[in-house]
């Protein structure tokens, strides 16, 4: 018994190596096709799709160990690796045949062909969410027996074999440009990130954020906000955010005063934000980009001042509560040195503005990314805190594939939904029901658009969100006039902050658990935190300048005027400046920021009267000694706000 043990052991352990290799065999594969360029797409996809598989099957396995109890379990596992294996590798060995052929799959294609479907809808659930797992297989179950309901919702039959080989096959099925965006570009940024931390850029973002705003009013909210930011452009996971900076700032935060529910909305705002900062904004990016025909690098331009707004507003608010609550920042022994951390470590985070220039003066995104990643190990050895071995570099690559496994999922698990949604035509049919609830009307389509992102957000992340919204939605929104650009935007950003809104926030809960308080307390408090989140989209429909679309006089008036709007739009949701307002002063602040925020020279002018009005009441209050006293210094949070409440 005990030699089968040490067996068992021993082959845990070349497994588990062989696992490590071809994780790194992946990414350097990913890496030279990203210099160099693709082979045929469909190849590269589905490689790219079949080691993912296999790597997400055996990095999570539904059998813990070698037992006999868990044999049903282990050979779950099995079938999974064995159908990604043999689907993709019939898919590349029969490419050259179907290239001018649309004839249906054979048996043994059918077969593989649907263990590859069931492989991806279990690995979803395991990895991604069983909510996105139980949506693809509701909308495949409509593709099979949706020709059974009558009406507009109906549609024409389609046999078993169609279906499948459509989504097996076609341009818009598993292998299309969601996955294709995976293989390309977001394993290469996923891979990047995971080098900026083996160098210490994690560590350099919080302490050059922490050595700026520290010691300040509410300086470790601010430096979470910051560092927040910066993180949150190279992980694309609001999740995985908030628990690489949150596990340092969350604490740090309550002890300066902060409350725990306020910590963790505070950094689940924050991180959430970090999708929509240039220049990597995530995965959705990129399928923005290629949706709408436009380079990245335009894509990312046009989101700066949607991106300065957001972290303004949660800015602000992290502020207001400071001056609320009277609360200070760190000991001035505790805030790291600017200069110093600048010094260590400055020359790792120059890397990202190189990665933005190249961006820039027109690289492609892959090419930019594997010479940026070149830059950063050669970079790194000019510092020995930054410099990595050649152990470290083993263990980048190996994160970096496995880091890409979800993404990779959760893509190919959208390629499913978008094709079941282009064979049936329910994405027509959607965007007329659409219509007639709203009965043309921009605000009301806008709204409607806004509750599907959100609902499904609830259990999905950002990107399949973004995927399956921009094959239902986005048509209707554009032929209603709205701008195609708008219109993207405007489902990127719910899409974005779906984890914040309650009763399903995902990144609040995260937060929670750091900050050890109720999920329901973070959730709800993020959300108030993240209303100017919510008031954006409709901004960037109606007032375009936002997104930096228009003449260059508008555009800089905009710039202006909205980070204004967007700070009274915050003083009036909290209710309080210098002192606390009255409802009528706190509903200007909240009208006046609104016109603000709303281009136009006539809405400026009124926003700005309304915003003399809110200042001049907070300033002559203060210049008169009537302000609300601030609580004590040796009063909790809890107990502050009480005591002003009070008062």
């Amino acid at each position: 018994m005990k030699n089968l043990g040490d067996r068992a052991a021993k082959a845990l352990n070349i497994g588990t190596q062989i696992i490590r290799f071809t994780a790194i065999a992946l990414s350097l594969y990913h890496i030279s096709v990203g210099y160099f360029g693709v082979m045929s797409s469909t190849r590269f996809r589905a490689i790219h799709l079949m080691v993912l598989l296999c790597l997400g099957a055996l990095g999570k396995p539904l059998a813990k160990d070698f037992k006999l109890r868990n044999l049903p379990h282990m050979l779950i596992d099995a079938l999974i690796v064995i159908s990604a294996l043999s689907s993709n590798l019939y898919l590349i060995l029969t490419e050259s045949d179907r290239m001018f052929s649309y004839a249906s799959l054979d048996t043994a294609g059918l077969i593989l062909a649907c263990a590859l479907i069931l492989s991806i809808l279990e690995m979803a659930r395991r990895l991604v969410s069983p909510a996105m797992s139980v949506t693809t297989l509701i909308i495949l179950l409509y593709a099979f027996f949706g020709h059974y309901i009558s009406g507009a919702w109906g549609h024409r039959a389609y046999s078993f074999t169609r279906v499948i080989t459509y989504l097996f096959t076609a341009p818009d099925g598993i292998y299309g440009t969601p996955l294709g965006i995976s293989a390309t570009m977001v394993i290469l940024f996923v891979i990047f990130g995971h080098f900026l931390g083996q160098t210490g850029g994690a560590t350099f973002f919080i302490d050059f954020a922490t050595g700026i705003f520290g010691d300040r009013r509410g300086g470790p909210a601010k430096a979470s906000i910051v560092s927040s930011a910066l993180m949150g452009t190279m992980s694309g996971s609001p999740t995985a955010n908030v628990v690489a900076t949150g596990t340092f700032t969350i604490p740090l935060m309550k002890r300066t005063g902060y409350e725990p529910r306020m910590a963790g909305a505070i950094e689940a705002v924050a991180s959430t934000g970090g999708l929509m900062v240039p220049p990597v904004m995530g995965a959705t990016a990129f399928l923005m980009a290629e949706y709408l025909g436009i380079a990245y690098v335009e894509v990312a331009v046009i989101a700066i001042l949607p991106a300065v707004l957001y972290y303004v507003a949660i800015f602000f608010s992290a502020d207001i509560e400071a001056r609320r609550l009277n609360l200070g920042g760190i000991s001035k022994e505790e805030k790291p040195s600017v200069r110093q951390v600048v010094k260590e470590r400055g020359h790792v985070g120059i890397i990202i503005v190189v990665l933005f220039v190249m961006l820039g003066i027109g690289f492609s995104a892959q090419k930019s990314i594997c010479i940026s990643l070149a830059c950063l190990v050669v970079v790194a050895e000019l510092k020995k805190v930054t410099r990595i071995n050649f152990k470290q570099i083993l263990l980048a690559l190996e994160k970096g594939a496995k880091g890409a496994v979800t993404i990779c999922v959760a893509t190919a698990c959208a390629g499913i939904i978008v094709g079941c949604i282009m064979l049936t035509g329910i994405g027509t049919t959607f965007a007329s029901f659409l219509n007639q609830v709203a009965g043309n009307s921009m605000i009301l389509s806008l709204m409607a658009a806004m509750v599907a992102t959100l609902l499904l957000g609830f259990g999905m992340p950002p990107t399949p969100v973004y995927i399956i919204m921009a094959a239902l939605v986005i048509p209707s929104l554009v032929n209603m006039g709205i701008n195609i650009i708008a219109a993207h935007y405007f489902v990127f950003y719910f899409s974005a902050v779906a984890g914040l809104t309650p009763p399903v926030a995902v990144t609040s809960y995260t937060a929670a658990a750091i900050a050890e308080e109720k999920p329901s307390l973070v959730s709800y408090k993020a959300f108030l935190y993240a209303i100017p989140a919510f008031i954006l989209p409709f901004m960037m429909v109606f007032s375009p300048e936002i997104l930096l679309q228009g003449n260059f006089i508008s555009v800089t008036q905009a710039c202006i005027t909205s980070v204004i709007g967007i700070v009274m739009f915050v003083i009036g949701l909290h209710g309080y400046y210098i002192t606390k307002l009255p409802l009528i002063l706190r509903l200007c602040a909240l009208a006046g920021g609104l016109l603000l925020v709303d281009s136009g020279s006539v809405t400026d002018l009124g926003g700005l009267a309304l915003t003399a009005l809110v200042f001049g009441y907070s300033f002559l209050r203060k210049k008169k000694g009537k302000q609300q006293p601030k609580p004590s210094t040796d009063l909790t949070a809890s107990e502050a706000a009480t005591a002003e409440e009070t008062d």
